[in-house]
Order: structure tokens, then C-alpha cells, then sequence
């Protein structure tokens, strides 16, 4: 989406502009590549912390 930039973007702002509770704003990613890294990084720490969290079956 980094590369897309606004061609992207204006259609979600539109789409948020006419659905959203309260106004939101939208911006591009300055961590462009990178945050794909660390997107998944996020999702590994949080399903981490799920499976402590699980009570163990037995």
C-alpha cells in the first residue's frame, strides 16, 4: 500500500469520511517496507502472549 499512496488512501478516507463515528484521519506510512517487519513481529508477540495466557487442558 506504501507505493500506492493516495489512490489507495482517498477512496478509505471517503469511506471512513461517510461511515465513521467520529472523524478519522488517515495517513500514509512513513515506515513503509518496514512495516510489513514489524506487523509481524506484533502478531507474534500477541499470539505469544494468548497461548501464556491460556489455562492448560488436563
Amino acid at each position: 500500500m506504501s507505493r500506492a499512496g493516495d489512490v489507495l488512501l482517498e477512496p478509505v478516507r471517503r469511506h471512513l469520511h461517510l461511515h465513521a463515528l467520529v472523524p478519522v484521519t488517515v495517513h500514509e506510512s512513513t515506515l513503509r517496507e518496514q512495516a510489513v517487519a514489524l506487523g509481524a513481529v506484533r502478531h507474534s508477540l500477541d499470539v505469544a502472549e494468548e497461548r501464556m495466557q491460556e489455562t492448560p487442558q488436563g
